[in-house]
């Protein structure tokens, strides 16, 4: 391969592979799945119940993002598909921030804390 002075070489895959082995990203998936996903979940149905739907919406719309992101992780070490393309997860990841922009400027009425979260 030809090296040009202006490309530079991605680094970031082989540092993520030598700090977070095989071993470890059970462990992370697992904690996605269920603190982030499922518990994000509970908390958002329990915001439903106390009246607060901004909430409920929140947490229920990130708690099902994390859960879905820990399903395409184990998807993709237990089956034989073929992982998406980058622009696939760019685009994927695009409408998540563009539904987090939405949410900052549902709480430009909340207090300050309430926005920091967003922001």
């Amino acid at each position: 391969r030809e090296h040009t002075p202006h490309a530079k070489p991605n680094h970031l895959p082989n540092l993520r592979r030598r700090l977070i082995g095989k071993d470890t990203i059970t462990l992370i998936i697992c904690y996605g799945m269920f603190h982030g996903g499922m518990i994000q979940i509970l908390a958002g149905m329990w915001e439903v119940y106390r009246g607060n739907i901004f909430g409920g919406c929140a947490f229920t719309s990130y708690g099902g993002f994390w859960m879905g992101f820990a399903l395409f992780e184990i998807l993709m070490v237990i089956t034989e598909l073929e992982p998406p393309s980058k622009d696939g997860k760019v685009v994927w990841l695009c409408v998540w921030g563009v539904f987090t922009l939405l949410n900052l400027i549902g709480t430009l009425n909340a207090n300050r804390v309430v926005q920091f979260v967003f922001a």
